[in-house]
C-alpha cells in the first residue's frame, strides 16, 4: 500500500510540473492558403508545445503507475495500458492548461 501511494504521489508531482502553462511572445508566423493569409501567433504554437508535453509526462507517469498497480506476471500489460491512458490523459490536461 505504502508503494502504490508513493506511486501516486510521485506521478502527482511529474503532472503538477510539467502542466504549468509556458511564455509566450509577440512573434506571428503567416500561411497562405487560397490567397488568405492565416495569422498563427506564439501562443498557437504554445498551446500545441503544452498539450505535446502533457502527453509526454502523462504517459511517462501511467506506464508507471500501471506497471506498479498491475499484478505480477502482467507489468508489461499494466505498463502500456497505463501509458495509454497517461498519454490521453496528459495531452488534455496539457492542452486545456494553456489559454490563448
Amino acid at each position: 500500500m505504502k508503494r502504490i501511494i508513493m506511486a501516486a504521489g510521485a506521478a502527482a508531482s511529474i503532472l503538477a510540473a510539467g502542466a504549468a502553462p509556458g511564455v509566450s511572445q509577440a512573434d506571428t508566423r503567416h500561411r497562405v492558403y487560397h490567397h488568405r493569409v492565416y495569422r498563427r501567433s506564439d501562443c498557437w504554437a504554445a498551446h500545441h508545445q503544452a498539450a505535446r508535453n502533457g502527453t509526454v509526462i502523462g504517459a511517462l507517469a501511467g506506464g508507471f503507475l500501471g506497471s506498479q498497480l498491475s499484478g505480477r506476471g502482467s507489468r508489461t500489460g499494466g505498463m502500456l495500458l497505463g501509458a495509454g491512458a497517461g498519454a490521453v490523459a496528459g495531452h488534455q490536461v496539457g492542452a486545456h492548461s494553456h489559454r490563448c
